[in-house]
């Protein structure tokens, strides 16, 4: 046996103790690794507590639950990583809505620019078919995300993210370098592919990698990176509207993918999907001990197969899996069990458009240009700013205060603020329009933004999750697009009042998750069915 300088047993004479009352105590002291000797000494084992250099006998090396809960170096670089491609996802909705104006040449004229005769300086365009361009990004998500949700139970959800970036980096420079609707058209529709596998890929990993105890937590990073990918695109836009300059906002897409590319390839495959893939669980143990920083991480594996196999043992554990049952998408449509589950994934994600918060989004600064021409550009800023603390705030909340308060707050708030909204822009109520627009994404971002991107894995076993995420997300791309093509033109007719829309969407949305969502939500599917 080598040296250890973490162990604290080593086998002694003449001194009996009980195994389980001397775990039990280990296990709930804060912090540390240590060392426990297993039952290989069963209950005439003899040991006493030391601080000794060796070890005799059969050991492992435990994280106690305060342990299991911490943030490592590498979990934190981990989830950055995969992080980065909900933030082009977000950087992507919210890219064309500072342009908008300047690439439909309502800025200037359509000449070429001296130093770059290649490219024009704009693309002549009507409202309704910049519109067009802002709704195939949903179209694309909406291919991207009923791919995903198969391919990253296939391949992996690392494999598929890095494969990923190169749907990015294409869509970028489509975009970037587009003279002609048809180019652009076909940029915005790629980039939505992609954003559409991230949507799907990115929580998923996220709450794989993270420890029970901050999963939630960690799960509200999916929405903080999106708030953050918008946000610099609108302050991007802030500066770079003049002549060609909008081209550069179309470029940073590009620049994030090969950032992301670059950092993931220090990254590991989810532990927990290759735990249940066959001949994988080595590398699952591998890829855990490398996440959490310690040796031993059997107890987290056995939670992830006990549920399915009742196993028992470190024979058991250590032994590999046989072959995962994967999950048909008829199976997963019929399943008794899985349908209150997949009834509020699908509520809450349709929930997440239709309440208003992408026409905010998209066309905050069309909205706001009428009554405050010269800050709209910055109100666009400030409402992304409040939705990055807020989604801050609720990061803090979710573990306290539970998915469903949070959510149950955000739609009233939704709810108050639409309505508004409608008055503000009715009355020609500059800044009360400017308060409303701000208030409502800001409580877009206490619930209704992070939350539902947490509930596929919290409400349904981990065979299911991918092709739940891909419905949910399937229905939330559908919204998207309704929201970008429709808007315009509703606005157009109906004016403010449009607002009036997303206060009784919200108000309904709110007497569903009151009905439908379980008080806790970490349950496992049965719990949650009627």
């Amino acid at each position: 046996m080598q040296e250890n300088d973490q162990c604290k047993y080593e086998k002694q004479e003449h001194k009996v103790w009980d195994l389980r009352s001397l775990e039990r105590w280990i296990w709930e002291q804060e912090g540390a690794c240590v060392v426990v000797l297993r039952a290989f000494y069963k209950e005439t084992a003899a040991a006493s507590l030391k601080q000794h250099s060796l070890c005799e006998g059969l050991f492992c090396l435990r994280l106690s639950p305060r342990a299991m809960g911490t943030m490592t170096p590498f979990l934190v670089y981990s989830i950055t990583s995969h992080a980065l491609g909900s933030a082009m996802f977000g950087y992507h909705i919210g890219e064309i809505n500072p342009i908008a104006l300047s690439i439909s040449c309502q800025y200037g004229s359509k000449k070429s620019n001296h130093f770059t005769p290649a490219f024009l300086d704009c693309i002549k365009m009507t409202e309704e078919q910049v519109g067009a361009v802002v709704a195939v990004f949903a179209i694309g998500g909406l291919v991207g995300s009923l791919c995903a949700g198969s391919l990253i139970d296939r391949y992996g959800r690392r494999k598929v993210s890095l494969l990923n970036c190169s749907v990015f980096l294409l869509g970028s420079l489509f975009m970037a370098s587009a003279n002609g609707l048809t180019a652009l058209v076909l940029g915005r529709f790629v980039v939505g592919i992609g954003s559409g596998v991230s949507m799907v890929s990115v929580p998923i990993y996220l709450s794989e990698v993270s420890p029970q105890q901050i999963r939630g937590t960690v799960g509200v990073m999916t929405q903080i990176s999106i708030v953050l990918g918008i946000m610099l695109a609108q302050v991007l836009g802030v500066f770079l509207t003049e002549g060609m300059l909008w081209r550069y906002i179309l470029l940073v897409g590009f620049i994030l993918a090969l950032l992301q590319f670059a950092m993931l390839t220090a990254t590991v495959e989810s532990p927990k999907w290759l735990a249940l893939q066959p001949g994988k669980l080595p590398l699952a143990h591998q890829a855990l001990s490398k996440i959490r920083a310690c040796i031993d991480v059997d107890d987290e594996v056995r939670m992830w197969k006990g549920a399915d196999r009742n196993r028992a043992g470190d024979q058991d554990l250590l032994s590999d899996a046989s072959p995962h049952a994967t999950l048909s998408l008829r199976e997963f449509a019929t399943r008794q069990e899985y349908r209150s589950a997949i009834r509020i994934i699908l509520i809450t994600q349709l929930a997440q458009q239709l309440t208003g918060t992408n026409a905010v989004i998209f066309y905050s600064t069309a909205i706001l240009s009428r009554l405050l021409p010269k800050l709209s550009a910055w109100i666009a800023v400030l409402i992304q700013m409040v939705n990055f603390l807020v989604t801050l705030l609720a990061a803090h909340l979710i573990e306290r205060s539970g998915r469903r308060a949070l959510l149950l707050m955000s739609l009233a708030g939704m709810c108050v603020f639409s309505l508004s909204l409608c008055i503000g822009l009715e009355r020609s109520m500059p800044y009360l329009s400017a308060a409303s627009a701000v208030g409502m994404i800001g409580s877009f971002g206490l619930g209704l933004g992070p939350i539902p991107f947490l509930l596929a894995n919290e409400l349904l076993d981990v065979e299911a999750v991918g092709f739940a995420q891909s419905l949910g997300l399937s229905v939330n791309w559908i919204g998207t697009f309704t929201i970008g093509i429709l808007f315009p033109v509703l606005r157009h007719a109906m004016g403010g009042y449009v607002f009036s829309i997303f206060c009784v969407v919200a108000a309904l949305s709110f007497l569903a998750v009151l009905r439908y969502l379980p008080k806790s939500s970490r349950r496992i599917v049965s719990e949650t069915d009627p």
